[in-house]
């Protein structure tokens, strides 16, 4: 038998298999192209995901950016504080009478637009830093995404 099996070409007969054995390879084969299909669809999902996120950085640094330039060039009371520290200092502890030194109220001034100069540079900083991080990654994950699809 096992020679007439060799003559007509049955490998697996000659090797002795039985149809378990090739039933147990095909089901290892079939499982592990279920975990194929499976990594290959968290692959997509991550970087789809990836790809999202970082479109979604790369938008409100252009928004930061859009609302910093609204806020310095159209609508230029928008940046101002609401809120004023007096800039007026008692004569005496125990007295109620306030000295308006004007030495005292230019300083706060300066100081006042010096914060906001630097808050304004703050944000500025931030918004390009999130741009330019965030486009390449978007723009390279995004490529990978379409070329999985």
């Amino acid at each position: 038998d096992l020679l007439s099996s060799q003559k007509k070409g049955d490998s697996s007969a000659a090797l002795g298999m039985t149809t378990t054995y090739k039933n147990k390879v095909c089901h290892f084969c079939s499982f592990m192209s279920f975990l194929f299909n499976i990594f290959m669809s968290l692959k997509k999902a991550y970087l789809y995901l990836v790809s999202v996120i970082s479109l979604v950085i790369a938008v409100v640094g252009a928004i930061m950016l859009i609302n910093l330039g609204l806020k310095a060039w159209v609508f230029t009371k928008a940046d101002q504080n609401y809120y004023a520290v007096p800039v007026c200092t008692p004569a005496a502890p125990s007295t109620k009478d306030f000295n308006c030194d004007p030495q005292y109220q230019e300083q706060m001034k300066k100081q006042s637009e010096d914060n906001r100069a630097s808050q304004r540079q703050n944000t500025a900083a931030q918004a390009v830093a999130m741009i330019v991080v965030a486009t390449p990654v978007w723009f390279y994950h995004w490529k990978l995404a379409r070329k999985e699809a």
